[in-house]
């Protein structure tokens, strides 16, 4: 976890970074008709944009990798409840209901994983900004 939240910070890092040299282009580069700063300051973009690439693909393999491993930790205990079943009650539930909940909960579970955290992190900042009074 550790890991992709690291990665997500270098990627909303590089992309903050974009609006910056896109101004500096406009204030120095424009303004002055420096076409060897514009066309540096276009490469140091594109590699800005490069590198924040290569931090998104790692972080979403990162967040692959927790959320494979979180669901089969989470399956591991359903079979481990479903086992402890009586065989009447087995019965009651049938195979079908049993086997839709190991697959179709697990895949819920395994693709919702990865949004959980950021979503979380996104709504706390949102909300202490609003107390701070930045949107008002």
């Amino acid at each position: 976890m550790r890991t992709r939240s690291l990665f997500k910070l270098l990627e909303a890092s590089f992309e903050l970074l974009v609006p910056l040299v896109v101004a500096s282009i406009i204030d120095v580069g424009i303004k002055n008709g420096d076409k060897p700063y514009i066309i540096k300051m276009c490469i140091i973009m594109v590699a800005l944009g490069l590198v924040g690439l290569i931090c998104s693909v790692t972080a979403q393999y990162f967040a692959a990798r927790a959320a494979v491993g979180f669901t089969k930790d989470c399956a591991t205990l359903c079979l481990k409840r479903f086992r402890a079943f009586s065989y009447t009650k087995l019965d009651k539930l049938g195979t079908a209901t049993v086997i839709t909940r190991m697959t179709s909960d697990m895949n819920q579970v395994r693709r919702g994983q990865p949004y959980a955290a950021p979503t979380a992190a996104f709504a706390v900042c949102c909300a202490r900004s609003y107390g701070d009074g930045i949107y008002n």
